[in-house]
């Protein structure tokens, strides 16, 4: 059914809105959460800390859920629940490895890598659960904002996959400007960008691959240096 050019202009309008309003209230939100909120409950029990900081990253997909309610849409929408889960997984992990291998290597090539020092209270229960909360937390909620809504919200502006591939991808980079270096909103930025191309090449590449290559990319950076540690010490 063709649509009216108003009722066109004022779908445009709202995905503008939409778009505006969701990356000026994550941006807030994750400013808060690190420059605030984590810095307060650092002396609260262990487990309370690790249940907030895992539980804080949902708050950026309220708004968004807002609107798609609006909208009559669900989160369900942006996956293939139908789809070979194994295969995506798959498919996830190597993505995550290939972009850890270049960025690893660009980070430390620039200086900016944030290798630490390693601990010897490390132990492979932390590792797992670093890897469960870098996919279930982090990287879930990042790949339904940027990849999902806001993807898709600004294929409702213009039906063009390449604006809504450099428009998600700029707004990725710029959410991690708290971290306050320029150079990671602008390799995070490109980062979203090969995401973005990850599934517009890789046949059977979803937004479930997306998540797991985004939490295992983050889940290497922080415990490579733990494994090659131990290794060494053994």
């Amino acid at each position: 059914m063709k649509r009216s050019p108003d009722f066109q202009a004022k779908v445009k309008s709202d995905a503008i809105r939409q778009i505006v309003m969701v990356s000026l209230m994550s941006f807030v939100i994750l400013i808060l959460i690190v420059g605030i909120v984590f810095p307060t409950i650092k002396n609260l029990p262990l487990i309370v800390v690790q249940i907030m900081r895992f539980i804080l990253p949902f708050s950026v997909l309220v708004l968004p859920w807002v609107y798609m309610r609006q909208n009559q849409e669900s989160f369900l929408d942006y996956f293939k629940l139908k789809g070979n889960q194994k295969k995506e997984i798959i498919i996830g992990l190597l993505c995550g490895l290939s972009t850890y291998i270049i960025f690893g290597g660009l980070f430390t090539f620039i200086g900016q890598n944030k290798f630490p020092n390693v601990s010897p209270d490390i132990n492979w229960l932390k590792m797992i659960y670093g890897l469960f909360y870098y996919i279930f937390s982090i990287a879930l909620t990042e790949e339904i904002l940027f990849r999902g809504f806001i993807f898709n919200t600004f294929l409702k502006i213009r039906h063009s996959r390449g604006l809504a591939i450099a428009g998600s991808s700029i707004l990725f980079g710029l959410y991690h400007i708290s971290h306050g270096s320029l150079i990671q909103v602008i390799v995070t930025g490109l980062m979203g960008f090969i995401y973005c191309m990850f599934r517009e090449k890789i046949k059977g590449c979803t937004l479930l691959s997306l998540i797991i290559a985004h939490g295992f990319h983050n889940w290497l950076i922080d415990f490579v240096p733990y494994i090659i540690y131990v290794m060494n010490r053994n």
